[in-house]
């Protein structure tokens, strides 16, 4: 990725010097081709960019190249930056299946016959690559330390260099077809050769990591299990990120779910493009709506993870705690950074913790001596007449001796077996029966055998970090209703978290609110969970083109209250608040206002019966329904920890209800006095419904069209932060190129709901091969000559285009040039203008304007030129 502008400066690099200068470099970050001069030192240039951005912004930048990108920033800060003189940098190829015996990560094993064996010396830096099935990746980078000759074989003599350092390349790098190509054009390079002689620039970016990234997949939509046990390659949308992936890069599968986790890797292996899914993928669509093109790339499994590594798991490791998907979760590609990436390899390759109940005797009749063990705490079960169960090595062979010994059938040799397997680092809770839990503990020593307790000679070493005994809880008591006759049996992690957390906050089932509103108040106080801002904009901006300093104030405006999005039409205020709800991991639940709304409709009201004998309760179904649902959410929430951390309300276009009329018995409880209650006097006892802390009420608001909206008191305003949303702003005259590809892009996949996905590419077509121009006309409704336009928002234009898309598909491509824009001509009266004609557009456009719109664009589009002319005058 290129470097960001405008975030560093010659401060910064000054303080990253000063950081190498205090802290020196790290060997594997040493400069290859060039150096950073400076007080007549040497500094590695790439490390200290990315130390210097570490200082601007706390966290480090990487995926950036070096030379020319790098050199040319530092010398735009005023720096000097030369060329070292070459040394030598091999690649060594070290398959595990080769005859050679190779020390992975401490010594390289090569003959006096081999290509290149004298570039072999103390001090030269080296590459590592091996061939997986597929592909060939660099695995890891060193320095050579010394090299010993070894007893020679019938090939001659045989020679070891260790290694003096060496770094495992995490997550490792793929050989593309491209880096193939480079290196192959090396002078006397041969790719048959075990030690190749690379440049110095290869060698700097071969020794950078793959850029990695978590790919999510929605399990009801489709089969990412199912997908990844069978296919080798699979396809993978793109809908984030799409100019940042790219072939080479690194992928960890996530599925998403409470049972979800991440499931597998990959390798990418071509660019994003737009493409069908594989026809072997078909059968693992949940969703018809997938089967169409879409943006993605192809990706080959190098591993499926069966199990999972489960949510909780990747949330105990400390590196991978702030992962993106665990702030964002409604998203398909979130980057991962180098340090997270080596985390989830290390998962990958460790068995994954699993989670046992075992009862310790009846009624936990023998817990003491588990606790008290000399050995420092152990589990102990039964059945002693089987002796040693180390002994059995086949699963039926313990069935049959089981059933031999205690002539009966059932499940309890499975037990046992499961006993004998369980694993150093799982994790046991102590039972007694289903009325309590006497201790948990994690497994530091594997199955043994031990006649100490002859009853119970068949144990595991535990070390316990939790002794207390404690009730199993009201509402964890339905786990436990299947635990009669076990005395072992694997939990879940979510089982385990439910059995062993204290309740904090588990006051009401999910269900409780809506009979028993005033309840509210019991999480009410529960803390809205902030997003990091810069994590937050980052995401917000992947989604649409929306302005750093204007996301800030909403941000800042929902962390501390509710939020008003003001603006235009069409400048996407409604998808601003969903994704806003996005970064505060918050269901959205949508209302369009109405005219028609009362107090009764917001608050709640008395209703008459089906039957129209008396009345009931009925919560007002825009606002007080939505807090008890928000109840429900907190609630799910702390159970289970990967559930939205609230419900939220969005009112689009609050204006068109007479807001003060509906809302004004909440003003009180808006502005958070009184603390943030309002009383149901419909209901039974007239109870005061407590408005949650982690509530928001998210309104959009058309500001444009006055003359049919109502205004909002101040009053009320004050209870709201207000954002201002506009289109973006032009660039030389035009709208944003990525602006433009949004449109193009969405424009296809609306169009190829009524056509064919080749009718729809041919159609899209013809508005790529006159984007400048088109991206001119649109531009200059919002701005000509320095003279103010319209506001046109990215919706209306992305409307303007699919109904052109759809007319070229109905009635034809015009002949001509001049006849295609006569058509165009045609679309923007009948559906851009057609929307704009307002009085606050008659109020903004000039003559000035008008004159500018004429003499640039009245030869091609003088139906629109005249009709916007006309209805200014007022002789439309």
């Amino acid at each position: 990725m290129p470097i960001p502008k405008n975030v560093v400066d010659k401060e910064h690099i000054l303080k990253a010097l000063a950081a190498i200068d205090q802290n020196g470099v790290p060997w594997h970050r040493q400069s290859t081709k060039f150096d950073l001069l400076y007080n007549e030192k040497k500094y590695p240039p790439k490390y200290a960019v990315s130390l210097a951005f570490g200082v601007a912004t706390g966290k480090e930048l990487h995926g950036f190249t070096g030379g020319e990108e790098t050199n040319g920033f530092l010398k735009s800060l005023g720096f000097e930056v030369k060329e070292k003189t070459e040394g030598i940098y091999l690649l060594l190829r070290s398959n595990e299946e080769s005859p050679w015996k190779d020390e992975h990560g401490a010594s390289y094993h090569y003959g006096a016959t081999v290509a290149n064996n004298k570039k072999i010396q103390p001090g030269v830096r080296f590459l590592v690559d091996r061939r997986f099935e597929g592909s060939t990746k660099i695995i890891g980078i060193g320095e050579i330390g010394e090299t010993s000759e070894e007893a020679p074989n019938e090939k001659g003599k045989q020679y070891r260099a260790t290694f003096s350092r060496y770094k495992p390349l995490v997550p490792p790098r793929i050989m593309t077809e491209e880096i193939e190509n480079r290196i192959s054009s090396l002078p006397n390079y041969n790719q048959q050769h075990s030690i190749r002689v690379i440049n110095a620039e290869l060698f700097q970016e071969l020794s950078e990591p793959a850029r990695a990234w978590l790919f999510q997949g929605n399990p009801d939509r489709y089969d990412i299990a199912g997908a990844l046990r069978e296919l080798k390659e699979v396809t993978w949308s793109v809908n984030q990120y799409k100019d940042e992936i790219h072939k080479g890069d690194r992928v960890y599968y996530w599925q998403a779910g409470s049972g979800g986790g991440i499931v597998g890797v990959g390798d990418v292996l071509d660019e994003p493009r737009v493409r069908p899914p594989l026809e072997s993928e078909l059968k693992f669509y949940r969703d018809d709506s997938l089967r169409g093109e879409y943006l993605g790339v192809l990706i080959r499994k190098e591993k499926f993870a069966d199990p999972p590594i489960r949510r909780d798991q990747v949330l105990a490791i400390p590196d991978l705690a702030n992962l993106a998907i665990f702030k964002f979760a409604n998203a398909t590609n979130f980057p991962i950074t180098e340090t997270e990436a080596e985390s989830i390899e290390k998962l990958l390759v460790a068995k994954p913790r699993r989670y046992w109940k075992i009862a310790p005797g009846e009624k936990a009749s023998i817990w003491s001596s588990c606790v008290e063990n000399e050995q420092g705490g152990c589990i102990r079960i039964g059945w002693p007449a089987l002796g040693d169960l180390s002994r059995f090595s086949v699963e039926d062979d313990l069935r049959q001796a089981f059933e031999e010994q205690y002539q009966q059938k059932g499940r309890k040799w499975k037990e046992l077996w499961e006993f004998l397997h369980i694993r150093e680092g799982d994790v046991i809770l102590a039972n007694n029966g289903m009325t309590s839990i006497v201790g948990v503990g994690a497994v530091t020593k594997p199955y043994f055998f031990d006649s100490g307790l002859p009853e119970y000679p068949n144990c595991l070493g535990v070390k316990w970090s939790d002794v207390q005994e404690r009730p199993i809880r009201e509402d964890a008591k339905g786990l436990v209703k299947d635990w009669f006759g076990y005395t072992v049996k694997e939990l879940t992690a979510e089982e385990f978290e439910r059995l062993t957390t204290s309740g904090k906050g588990r006051v009401v089932s999910a269900t409780d609110f809506t009979n028993s509103p005033g309840r509210l108040r019991e999480i009410a106080d529960e803390p809205l969970v902030i997003p990091s801002m810069d994590d937050a904009i980052t995401y917000i901006q992947q989604q649409g083109f929306y302005d750093a300093e204007r996301l800030h104030e909403a941000i800042v405006g929902l962390a501390l209250g509710h939020l008003i999005l003001a603006g235009p039409p069409g400048t996407g205020k409604t998808k601003l608040a969903k994704h806003l709800a996005e970064v505060f991991q918050a269901e959205l639940l949508a209302e369009t206002a109405n005219p028609e709304w009362s107090v009764y409709d917001v608050v709640g009201t008395q209703s008459l019966k089906p039957d129209g004998k008396g009345t009931v309760p009925r919560h007002g179904i825009f606002f007080t329904s939505v807090l008890l649902q928000c109840g429900s959410s907190v609630v799910r929430n702390l159970n289970t920890g990967n559930s939205p951390q609230a419900t939220w309300l969005l009112i689009d276009e609050i204006n068109r209800a007479e807001i003060d009329r509906a809302f004004g018995p909440l003003f009180t409880a808006l502005s958070g006095e009184d603390k943030g209650t309002y009383p149901l006097d419909y209901y039974e006892g007239g109870p005061r419904v407590t408005i949650p802390r982690r509530f928001r009420l998210i309104c959009t608001m058309n500001d444009y069209d006055t003359r049919f909206v109502n205004s909002m008191s101040a009053a009320l305003r004050r209870r709201f932060a207000r954002t201002l949303v506009l289109p973006p702003e032009n660039v030389e005259g035009k709208i944003p190129e990525p602006e433009w590809q949004v449109v193009t892009t969405s424009a296809l996949s609306k169009v190829q709901l009524i056509a064919s996905a080749a009718k729809a590419r041919e159609a899209a077509m013809h508005l790529v091969q006159r984007a400048e121009r088109i991206k001119e006309v649109f531009g200059a409704f919002r701005n000509l000559n320095g003279n103010s336009g319209i506001p046109v928002g990215t919706a209306q234009i992305l409307d303007t285009c699919v109904y052109l898309m759809t007319l070229l598909l109905m009635v034809g491509v015009p002949e001509t040039e001049v006849g295609w824009w006569r058509l165009f001509d045609r679309v923007l009266t009948a559906r851009l203008l057609s929307g704009l004609e307002s009085d606050s557009t008659r109020m903004r456009l000039n003559e000035t304007y008008l004159s500018a719109l004429q003499t640039k664009h009245g030869v091609n589009l003088p139906t629109t030129c005249k009709r916007l002319t006309d209805f200014v005058h007022g002789t439309l």
